[in-house]
This record gives C-alpha cells, structure tokens and sequence, in this order.
C-alpha cells in the first residue's frame, strides 16, 4: 500500500508543477476630465476616444468654468482661455457665439445697438423692434458669471451691461436653446455647435463674426504624455 501512496503523491505533484502561474490583470488608468457645458456636444466623442484605449476608464464631470479644477482633473475642457493659463494646452479647434430667436420671430438681423439695448434691458419686447413681433415682455436668457460662454460674450462685447434683474439664467447652452425654441419673446446666444432647426440665428449686422470666435481648449496639468496625446488627438479629429 506504502509504495502505491508515494506514488501518487509524486504524480499529483508533477501535475500540480506543470499548471502555469495565473497572471495578474494591469491595473487601469482611471482619468478624471472635467468640461463645461459649453463642450457637451463632444460628449459622444469623449468616449469614442476613450475606448480606443482599453487600458483608460474615463470619468467624466462636468463643471462650471470657474470650478473646473486641474488638481483633480487630468484634461480639462472649455470654450476659449480663463483669464490666466500657467499649464499647458490644447488646440481641439473653436466655435462661434451666436444669437437666437424664436423661428417665427420676423426679426433676422440686429444692430450692436439693438443688440447691447436687449441685453442690458432697455428694449422690453420685440414689438419696439418690429410692429408685427411678439408683444409678450422679452426673455433674455443669460448665463452665470464667470461662464466660459459668457466670458466669450462679454469679450466680443467690452463694457456690456447684462441685465441680471429681469433677465432669466439658463443653466447651459441646451437650456436657452430649448427656451427660445418654446417662447416667441424668448433671446439668448449659444454655441454654434448648439444651433439646429427648434431655433434661428440672428445676425449682427455690424460685429465681425471673428469677434466671436473663440478656441476650444483642453488645458492640462501637465506636458500630455503619449496616451494623453493620442487620447486629445482622437478629440480633435472629432471637434474639426
């Protein structure tokens, strides 16, 4: 009996010798990016190019201008430069502010002056514009202070006025849009990206289009690494 138990001990400690130790699975990259609502249009895209890298999971906030924080954040995502920029940043491509009304608004084009007057509360409805406007008291639609969107606002339009007593806020460019879209006396601006058919685009007859244009920015703590470039390379492909 002794010899026939040796040997299966011996065979069941060859076996146990031949079965390949279990490798251990890579510990993921876990990235925190940060983007106001100005960029929620990439939304899709940001996890298109997150899965074109396995190895990263994204967890993505969103987060007003002001409160987006690079100690926290890997990338973060806006429209054009905070008032300082110490770290690096990316070039994703840009957009232009726009002004919207109400698609049965018979208005299509502002003056500067007509323009300042609506936003700081001097013209009260659109029917002091165009006797056959909505007569309804006009809704302007603003965004908070210190807001990328409308920082790139009050750039284009130095010593702007915003008129906060009876303007209404809307929380992000998709908000005023669907207000204006709902409301004939409603007016905001967005995002060109935010623009479709629920809307119209007014036209400044005297501002230049590129008085509007600001850069679509993804600012870094840090000089990108490889990942991180092929990561914000796959973003640009996606904002052009």
């Amino acid at each position: 009996m002794k010899p026939t138990l040796i040997l299966l001990t011996l065979l069941l400690t060859a076996c146990s010798a031949a079965l390949p130790t279990p490798a251990l699975p890579a510990t993921p990259l876990i990235w925190q990016v940060q983007g106001t609502a100005s960029l929620g249009w990439l939304n899709p895209a940001l996890q298109a190019c997150a899965l074109k890298q396995p190895e990263v999971n994204l967890v993505y906030l969103q987060r007003p201008a002001p409160l987006l924080d690079l100690n926290a954040a890997r990338i973060a995502l806006r429209w054009g430069a905070p008032a300082s920029l110490t770290t690096p940043a990316v070039l994703l491509g840009e957009d232009e502010l726009i002004f919207i009304a109400h698609p049965g608004n018979p208005i299509t084009q502002l003056s500067v002056t007509e323009l300042l007057n609506l936003l700081n509360g001097k013209i009260a409805s659109w029917e002091k514009l165009s006797p056959t406007a909505s007569k309804e008291p006009l809704k302007v639609f603003t965004y908070a202070a210190g807001e990328d969107i409308q920082q790139v606002l009050e750039a284009a339009l130095p010593g702007l006025q915003v008129n906060r007593e009876t303007g209404w806020l809307a929380p992000d460019p998709a908000s005023a849009r669907q207000a204006v879209a709902e409301s004939p006396a409603a007016f905001s601006y967005i995002p060109k990206r935010w623009l479709n058919a629920t809307v119209k685009a007014v036209t400044i007859t005297d501002l230049t289009p590129a008085r509007l244009r600001q850069p679509l920015l993804a600012i870094t703590a840090s000089q990108p690494g490889e990942a991180e470039t092929i990561f914000l390379q796959c973003l640009s492909e996606a904002a052009r």
